[in-house]
């Protein structure tokens, strides 16, 4: 099994060399280590790395919440931030990010570890799930007869099948969100 391949963003070169020292310990790969918002942009796509380990307050035009942005248009790669200020406002701007942790500085390194690793097991569940939810989307889509699943507690569509869509003559788009009584056209009271 090969080791997950983390980018470090980091511009403070003492920082960033300590940071490639401990994760090379716990036996990640880390080759690669930039220092502005282009620059990791630049080595996410090339790299596609496993992980992403993002200072948040980075020296250049673009911090790495910006930068984080950027990435995560092309590339579903799970990022973790660190960074030597808690404030609220940041974490505000990088919540909307969804990040797969948040890491002060200066960092202990059993922390830094556990956040890695659940990061990385969080984000190899999601493609599983993101597998298996294509797989069942291709069996809907082919089969002939008409489905929808409901919620139960709304009585909202909250998913369609093509054969459905034709026999009500209307698109998904339409009647997903809708409460299926209003589709049907029953009179709930």
């Amino acid at each position: 099994m090969r080791a997950p391949i983390i980018l470090i963003v980091e511009d403070d070169a003492i920082i960033a060399r300590h940071l490639q020292f401990v994760l090379r310990k716990l036996g990640y790969a880390v080759d690669c280590i930039v220092s502005s918002g282009p620059a990791a942009i630049q080595k996410a796509s090339e790299l596609l790395p496993d992980l992403i380990l993002m200072d948040i307050h980075l020296e250049s035009e673009m911090d790495g919440v910006e930068a984080a942005e950027e990435i995560l248009k092309e590339n579903k790669i799970p990022i973790i931030y660190l960074t030597a200020y808690a404030g609220d406002d940041l974490l505000k701007r990088a919540r909307v990010t969804a990040p797969s942790g948040y890491i002060l500085k200066p960092f202990e390194e059993r922390h830094l570890h556990a956040t890695i690793e659940m990061a990385l097991q969080k984000h190899q569940l999601e493609i599983q799930l993101q597998e298996k939810n294509d797989r069942y989307m291709a069996v809907m889509a082919q089969l002939s007869d008409g489905f929808l699943m409901i919620d139960p507690l709304t009585h909202q569509i909250i998913e369609v099948n093509p054969a459905f869509t034709r026999m009500v003559g209307r698109s998904a788009e339409d009647l997903l969100g809708k409460r299926i009584e209003r589709i049907l056209g029953l009179n709930t009271h």
